[in-house]
């Protein structure tokens, strides 16, 4: 298969620092593995991590043909201050996410590099394929979540958590009520479906997000392509300390404050040497330091932290699309133990490859089982290996993508 890609993200993905990062590294060497070839269009208006030449070199080398990056011009940034100040909740594919310039920019690569087919990611940036842009052309998105359901979700938490960092006395209670998405469900809104079903196809991440998409988008075809990994050659040994992977978005921040607050006072009441080791750079810029709290900040040497792990901790009680770092996590042969929200978006059955909680008291007390029974934890870890080998595997990520061409 010899096809040229346009792929748009507003981000840069290199290195990997967070879920939707790996992500889209995962889908640019995907596409590079089927014989596509890629061009990345971004730009720096919103990327979360800066653009570098390093970056932009690295990805020429081992993803893509080339990186192709739009810079706001001091005028374009005030317009788009002041559009946010008129109106702070946009709608999607509003030209607050991408401004007229923008737009323009995307048109004429499109129309340099005329391409086979065009990759979206995230259905904010929907706009800057137009329908002209479109036309003879194969078109993809794929989405991380369902964003009509996910944005109020983090405005909420981010409502609840008050200032940065986060702070026991500036957080509002209801932040750690572990019942409060029970209490409000999200509905899926028209126009974010109406967007999907102008796609060939769409890809979900999770079968939840599949079968949304299956139920309102007549028009696309909804593909189910979770995160994969390839496992390694063997399990780890599950030896080390616990670890919970902090990622740059409000539901792990709460996740944070639920445990410290509800889960580990629980922990700590049976073993009072219990530590619990956060990586992730908020870990060091946007939490509060607690006993029984090891906070490690950004850790580039993923190898070597896996290694000294014996355990994933995932305590993000809702949100949608999937845990990239659980799937993650098992590929090296390491247990999880998550909250029940991830039943449905998640490869773990509990039990035989990991630990499902439905209370604090339950968290903690397979917490406690891990860390007293080394032999339930490496059964789990290898189990949990064994999933991702055979069902979340590299060929079967690259069987499904070749039927979204």
């Amino acid at each position: 298969m010899s096809k040229s890609i346009t792929f748009f993200f507003p981000h840069n993905p290199y290195p990997a620092r967070s879920g939707g990062h790996q992500r889209c590294l995962e889908m640019l060497s995907a596409f590079r593995d089927l014989g596509c070839s890629v061009s990345l269009l971004s730009s720096t208006l919103w990327t979360d991590q800066a653009w570098s030449d390093e970056a932009i070199r690295a990805l020429e080398a081992r993803y893509v043909r080339s990186v192709r990056i739009w810079k706001p011009t001091a005028t374009d940034l005030e317009l788009r201050a002041l559009d946010k100040e008129r109106r702070p909740n946009p709608p999607l594919a509003d030209k607050v996410w991408a401004p007229p310039a923008l737009v323009e920019w995307v048109a004429k690569e499109i129309a340099a590099l005329c391409p086979d087919a065009l990759v979206m990611s995230y259905p904010f940036w929907d706009v800057l394929y137009s329908k002209e842009a479109r036309a003879d052309r194969r078109t993809i998105i794929d989405i991380h979540e369902i964003a009509s359901m996910q944005v109020p979700l983090e405005a909420l938490l981010w409502e609840q958590i008050g200032s940065l960092p986060l702070s026991l006395t500036s957080m509002q209670p209801s932040l750690i009520d572990e019942l409060q998405f029970a209490a409000q469900p999200l509905t899926v809104d028209g126009e974010e479906m109406s967007l999907y079903n102008q796609y060939d196809c769409t890809i979900a991440i999770s079968l939840r997000e599949r079968e949304v998409i299956s139920a309102h988008c007549p028009d696309t075809t909804g593909l189910y392509i979770p995160a994969t990994y390839t496992p390694a050659e063997r399990p780890l040994s599950c030896s080390g300390r616990p670890l919970f992977p902090v990622g740059p978005n409000p539901l792990n921040l709460q996740a944070y404050a639920f445990f410290v607050v509800k889960v580990l006072p629980h922990i700590l009441g049976v073993d009072d040497r219990f530590e619990l080791c956060v990586s992730g750079h908020w870990s060091k810029t946007h939490l509060f330091d607690a006993s029984g709290i090891t906070l490690l900040g950004f850790v580039p040497d993923l190898d070597t932290l896996y290694e000294n792990t014996s355990y994933l901790v995932t305590p993000v009680l809702g949100g949608t699309g999937q845990q990239v770092k659980i799937v993650e996590a098992m590929a090296r042969g390491l247990p999880v133990v998550a909250w029940h929200s991830v039943q449905g978006n998640s490869p773990i059955v509990h039990g035989e490859n990991g630990l499902i909680a439905h209370s604090p008291e339950e968290f903690a007390e397979h917490i406690v089982r891990l860390e007293t029974d080394p032999a339930f934890r490496r059964r789990l870890g290898h189990t949990a290996w064994e999933t991702v080998k055979d069902s979340f595997s590299r060929r079967h990520f690259l069987e499904e993508l070749q039927k979204a061409l």
